[in-house]
């Protein structure tokens, strides 16, 4: 949300992240946002990109792994 506000500042710990006080108007774009995300569990997972397979009328999806992004960092 700072970084959306134009604020320059280190991402937060994630328990300062879990209890950060969202806006009416910022939960409302976080919601939005996670609204095209899949994540959770394995099974889960493969639920969600089977539903967006299937709403979106794709043949095929790409998933990239993360572990080059986080040996890079």
């Amino acid at each position: 949300m700072r970084v959306r506000r134009g604020e320059q500042s280190a991402v937060p710990a994630a328990d300062s992240a879990e209890q950060y006080p969202y806006t009416p108007r910022e939960q409302e774009f976080v919601d939005g946002w996670l609204g095209g995300v899949v994540y959770g569990t394995p099974g889960t997972v493969r639920t969600g990109l089977t539903d967006l397979q299937k709403h979106t009328g794709t043949d095929e999806l790409d998933a990239h792994h993360a572990d080059p992004r986080l040996r890079d960092t």
